[in-house]
């Protein structure tokens, strides 16, 4: 029956800080399994609503100064993200480990509070981390126009 069904579903909640990181392991144990797989590295998916992208984007963190992963701060949002990266490299090297990330591509009307200075600050903490690169989705050129925007964002 489909009331049944609906019992199954859990009404979506922000993580406390103390689940976070439990979380941030089971990424970097995910990391682990697919090396052992034989991937030849990972993609952290940091775009379009996913997980990381939830505590990037303020209209999703909704936590309030008290968090360590608040939303009122690029330093506070990014956080989840860099330990993330930082238990990925350390389970298989940074060199292994790339990110994608969509500062300016709006899901579910949720996007980045400040993309001008925040896209730099994450580039940043990113490059002094080595990973191997940063993927960043833009959908804001039109479509079949090719343009290169190769510009370096570090800072």
């Amino acid at each position: 029956r489909s009331s049944d069904l609906l019992e199954l579903h859990v009404t979506p909640r922000a993580l406390a800080d103390d689940e976070v990181p439990l979380t941030v392991q089971q990424y970097a144990a995910a990391a682990s399994r697919a090396i052992a797989a034989g991937f030849d590295g990972i993609e952290l998916h940091g775009a379009n609503g996913y997980l990381i992208n939830q505590f990037l984007v303020p209209q999703a963190n909704q936590r309030g100064p008290e968090s360590r992963y608040s939303g009122e701060t690029i330093e506070t949002r990014a956080r989840f993200l860099l330990e993330v990266v930082d238990a990925c490299s350390a389970a298989i090297g940074a060199d292994k480990v790339g990110i994608r990330l969509s500062p300016i591509v709006a899901h579910n009307a949720a996007q980045w509070a400040d993309p001008e200075n925040d896209v730099p600050y994450v580039a940043s903490e990113l490059s002094k981390r080595k990973i191997v690169y940063l993927h960043v989705e833009r959908r804001d050129l039109p479509r079949g126009r090719i343009m290169d925007d190769s510009r370096d964002v570090t800072p």
